[in-house]
């Protein structure tokens, strides 16, 4: 099985482990529908999850990266009293490819990098064992 991964850059800043192409890896995973915030990428089935807060909906998935990409999307500041955030405009995204989750670019041009996109091969996914 081939599936499709989104690993956000700050997760890899907090506490990732660098990964490039032909590596093994084993990630907890959330479904991608289960994404509060949509992304423009298509085939996307799930979200790297290294700080999910129960193990609801929690997979450990196994696989071999055959692909990666840095995705790139443009933010934009909206302010309101008290608090100011960055949201992302819609139709703005890039994603270049790379060999490696180390080989990134933190902007290009107005786009800032916002993650990668994983293709894996050889996949299996299960519920995540919580006493692992």
């Amino acid at each position: 099985m081939n599936t499709k991964v989104f690993y956000e850059l700050w997760q890899m800043e907090c506490c990732g482990k660098p990964f490039k192409i032909g590596d093994p890896v084993e990630w907890y995973v959330i479904s991608a529908d289960r994404l509060v915030r949509p992304f423009d990428i298509d085939g996307l089935e799930y979200f790297y999850d290294a700080h999910f807060d129960d193990w609801d909906g929690i997979y450990m998935l196994k696989g071999v990266v055959s692909n990666i990409s840095v995705y790139y999307e443009k933010f934009e500041l909206i302010t309101a009293p008290g608090h100011n955030m960055l949201k992302p405009v819609p139709g703005t995204s890039e994603a270049i490819a790379t060999d490696s989750s180390e080989d990134v670019e933190e902007y290009r041009g107005e786009l800032k990098a916002s993650g990668y996109i994983v293709e894996l091969d050889g996949v299996t996914v299960n519920p995540a064992n919580k006493y692992k």
